[in-house]
């Protein structure tokens, strides 16, 4: 048992950049390749529409008013709308999920793109509907707009039919 636990620990303390390194090592053996890919598609497969949407409106709702009006109005450089930052700082949050909607689509995992374009847009839509902070008062109609932006995109790359089936996210009728 004291071993299994000295492994344990030697695992968890690798850096990212030694456990990448010891991943391309066990990649040079075929049969291990295959294991690797394999256990890697799997881990990719785990996009869960719902859990995103949980997330993204976590985030966003976890916005704080106050750090906008800390960062907005007259400043040494001139003058930045509150709005305006309203809206860079909601494109903060929802930056990660766009960057996984295009590595889904470079990987050509096209269920995965979509569960995870769904989820955000899923998870905007809550925002803008049940969201209950103030900093949602600063920005009234760029969630939306965002959202839209989102299906947009997404419907550049993408069948008009899947499209239409991410687009109920945010329009349902």
């Amino acid at each position: 048992m004291a071993k299994k636990k000295k492994e344990e620990e030697l695992l968890n303390n690798l850096t990212h950049e030694m456990a990448i390194s010891i991943l391309k090592k066990l990649y040079a053996d075929k049969e291990i390749r295959d294991t690797l890919v394999s256990l890697a598609e799997a881990e990719l497969k785990k996009v869960d529409a719902e859990e995103i949407a949980a997330e993204v409106f976590y985030q966003l709702n976890a916005l704080e008013v106050e750090e906008l009006w800390d960062h907005s109005g007259e400043t040494r450089d001139g003058y930045v709308e509150p709005s305006e930052l309203g809206h860079t700082m909601v494109e903060d949050v929802i930056e990660p999920f766009l960057t996984d909607i295009i590595k889904y689509r470079d990987l050509g995992m096209k269920k995965e793109e979509m569960e995870t374009c769904k989820g955000l847009l899923r998870g905007l839509a809550k925002y803008e509907n049940e969201g209950d902070n103030e900093f949602q008062d600063w920005i009234p109609d760029s969630i939306m707009d965002i959202a839209r932006d989102v299906l947009n995109e997404y419907g550049k790359h993408n069948t008009q039919k899947d499209t239409a089936s991410v687009k109920q996210e945010i329009d349902p009728a």
